[in-house]
């Protein structure tokens, strides 16, 4: 399981990656699996697919 990075709206919606951008989240991925943490040392969570990230993410959104 490696770190990851998104880089912006060409993987995440753009609601999404300003919640990304703002948050402590970390995120993780093992073949096509993401995982996310509070931060770098916390347990990893499993999200799913990259659309179940963006969903996570924007449940933040404001």
């Amino acid at each position: 399981m490696k770190k990851y990075e998104f880089t912006g709206t060409n993987e995440l919606t753009r609601k999404a990656f300003e919640v990304y951008s703002d948050s402590s989240f970390t995120f993780w991925k093992d073949g096509d699996n993401f995982y996310y943490s509070d931060n770098p040392n916390s347990e990893k969570v499993e999200l799913g697919s990259l659309e179940d990230v963006n969903e996570f993410l924007e449940r933040f959104a404001e």
